[in-house]
C-alpha cells in the first residue's frame, strides 16, 4: 500500500520500504564517519579506545617488557662459582670521549646516559635532543634525521638498559651546538685550567675550534674558566660552611695550634686567627727573623677591615700563644718600644716632591749611615744640591728614620717594612681564592719554607749563618 499526502515527488510521496532504506544508509555513513575519527585519533588497547599519545607510551611500555623478557632468559650464564651473570655491554666511563651505543647496554643512571650521549653528539657534530626523559625512561632522537635511541629501567634492579637504538645518521654538521655551552667547556678543559689558571680566553676558544671543530665567544670561556675555578676550589659560600671544620681538622693534625674564629649575628664570618705550633715554638728565638735573617712567619689573620681593635685583638691572641710571663714583658718592654718608618715608603713621598737619581742616593746613603759624623756627611751633600730636600727631611723625627738615631735595645736596625711586603707578595696569589683555599696556601707555602730552610742549614758547616758571613766579607772582616 501507498501513501501519498499532497503533490509532488518528494520523500513525502516514497513508500516505506524505501524510505526505511535511505535511513539505513544515513546511519552506516555516519558510523563509516565515526570509525575513521576514532581510528585517526585514538587507539585501541583491548577493547578500550584512548588518545594515540595514550597508546603510544602503552605500546613502548609493551616493547620494554616484551624486549627485557627477550634478553632476560638466553642470555644469561654460570661462571666458576655457580652465580648468574648476564652477558649484555655496560658502558664504560673510560669511553666518555668516544662513545659508542649497541641495544642492550647497560647504564648506571639517566645522568650518565643523558652525558655520553651530549658528549656522542658534541663529537659527532650532531644535533640531538631530548624528547622523553621521566623517572623510568628516556629518550633522544636527531633532529634532522632518523637516528634514535630509548632507553628505560629494569624490571628488578636500577639499571637504565637501551630498548631501541637506531644508529643512522644522514642529517649535516653543524659549527655550532647546544651541548657546546660553558659547563661542557670547564668539564672538558678542567685539567688544563687547573695546570694553567691564568689561561686567556682567545687561547681557549682557539683549543675548542681545534679539538671539536666548534665556534664559541670569548664570553662563553670566560664563564667557563670561572666554572672551572669554582669546581677546583669550590665556591666562596661552601667554603665558609666548612671553615669550623677546617679548623677542628688543623686542631687535630697540628696539635698545639691556635684557631680562633670571631662571627658576627646572625652568624656572618669576621675574623680568623691561626698561629701554627711550629712557628709558636719557635718565635721566641727568631723574633721575626730566623738565624740567617730571612722572615720568619710567627702568626697571621684574615680580618674584615686593618684598624686599630683589629690589631688589639690579633695582638692580644699572639701574646696568649707566645707562651707565659710574655704579657708582662709586654707590659715592660711596649710602653718602651721604638716605632720606625719604612724609608721606601718614605721616599715615595719624597720623589714627588724632589726628583732626581742624586738626591735619591744621597737620601739613601744618609739613612744607612751607622754614626753621626757620616750622617752629616751625607746630608750636606744633599743640601748643597737642593737645599729644599735637606729642609724637607730633616722637619722629620730623626728617630724613625735615621739608622745612627736608633736604639740598640731593640737589636734590629731594619730601615724598610721588608717583613709584611715580603708576606704579602709571597701570599700574594692565595689573598683572591676562596677562604679555605687561601688558608691552605699559605699553609702549605710556609711548611714548604721551613722544610727548604732545614734542609738548608742542615748542610752548613760552622758556627755563623751564611748571610752574616757573606755581610762580613763585604765588610772585609775576618
Amino acid at each position: 500500500m501507498t501513501k501519498s499526502i499532497g503533490k509532488g515527488n518528494g520523500s513525502l510521496n516514497k513508500p516505506d520500504k524505501e524510505i526505511y532504506e535511505t535511513d539505513n544508509d544515513v546511519a552506516l555513513d555516519d558510523n563509516n564517519e565515526f570509525d575513521v575519527n576514532l581510528q585517526s585519533n585514538f587507539g585501541r588497547v583491548g577493547n578500550t579506545y584512548l588518545p594515540k599519545d595514550f597508546v603510544a607510551a602503552a605500546c613502548e611500555e609493551d616493547s620494554d617488557t616484551k624486549f627485557e623478557k627477550e634478553l632476560d632468559s638466553p642470555y644469561y650464564s654460570s661462571d666458576e662459582e655457580g652465580e648468574r651473570r648476564r652477558k649484555f655491554p655496560e658502558f664504560c666511563m673510560s669511553d666518555l670521549d668516544n662513545p659508542k651505543f649497541e641495544r642492550g647496554m647497560l647504564f648506571g643512571s639517566k645522568e650518565v646516559l643523558k652525558k655520553v650521549v651530549q658528549n656522542y653528539a658534541v663529537q659527532g657534530n650532531y644535533h640531538i635532543k631530548f624528547v622523553k626523559n621521566d623517572k623510568r625512561r628516556i629518550t633522544a632522537q636527531c633532529k634532522n634525521c632518523t637516528w634514535k635511541i630509548h632507553a628505560s629501567f629494569m624490571q628488578l634492579e636500577k639499571t637504565l638498559q637501551i630498548k631501541t637504538f637506531i644508529d643512522k645518521h644522514i642529517c649535516h654538521r653543524n659549527l655550532t651546538n647546544p651541548y657546546v655551552n660553558c659547563v661542557f667547556i670547564a668539564h672538558k678543559y678542567l685539567d688544563r685550567i687547573m695546570d694553567k689558571p691564568d689561561i686567556k680566553c682567545k687561547h681557549l676558544r682557539k683549543a675548542v675550534r681545534r679539538d671539536l671543530g666548534y665556534n664559541v665567544f670569548d664570553s662563553q670561556c670566560a664563564r667557563a674558566k670561572n666554572k672551572a675555578k669554582e669546581i677546583i676550589e669550590g665556591t666562596y659560600k661552601e667554603q665558609y660552611s666548612r671553615l669550623q671544620e677546617y679548623c677542628d681538622e688543623i686542631r687535630a693534625t697540628n696539635v698545639g695550634s691556635t684557631m680562633k674564629i670571631r662571627v658576627e649575628p646572625p652568624p656572618h664570618f669576621q675574623r680568623l686567627y691561626i698561629c701554627l705550633d711550629a712557628c709558636k715554638k719557635g718565635f721566641l728565638a727568631c723574633l721575626g727573623v730566623d738565624a740567617n735573617d730571612n722572615t720568619y712567619s710567627i702568626a697571621y689573620a684574615a680580618m674584615e677591615l686593618e684598624t686599630k681593635e683589629t690589631w688589639s685583638w690579633f695582638l692580644e691572641l699572639l701574646i696568649n700563644d707566645l707562651g707565659p710571663g710574655l704579657d708582662r714583658a709586654f707590659d715592660v718592654v711596649v710602653p718602651q718600644a721604638q716605632h720606625r718608618w719604612c724609608v721606601r715608603h718614605m721616599y715615595g713621598n719624597f720623589k714627588d716632591k724632589f726628583k732626581g737619581k742624586g738626591l735619591k742616593d744621597l737620601l739613601w746613603s744618609a739613612v744607612r749611615a751607622s754614626n753621626r759624623y757620616e750622617f752629616e756627611v751625607e746630608m750636606n751633600k744633599l743640601k748643597d744640591m737642593n737645599g729644599a730636600a735637606y729642609d724637607w727631611l730633616m722637619s722629620k723625627d730623626l728617630d724613625k728614620w735615621a739608622r745612627h738615631r736608633f736604639s740598640t735595645a731593640p737589636k734590629c736596625d731594619m730601615l724598610l717594612n721588608n717583613l709584611c711586603e715580603t708576606f704579602n707578595s709571597y701570599i700574594l696569589t692565595a689573598r683572591d681564592k676562596p677562604i679555605l683555599t687561601m688558608l691552605e696556601m699559605i699553609r702549605c707555602n710556609i711548611m714548604k719554607r721551613f722544610q727548604m730552610n732545614r734542609e738548608t742549614m742542615s748542610k752548613h758547616k760552622g758556627s755563623f749563618a751564611q748571610r752574616f758571613k757573606r755581610s762580613w766579607r763585604r765588610l772585609n772582616i775576618s
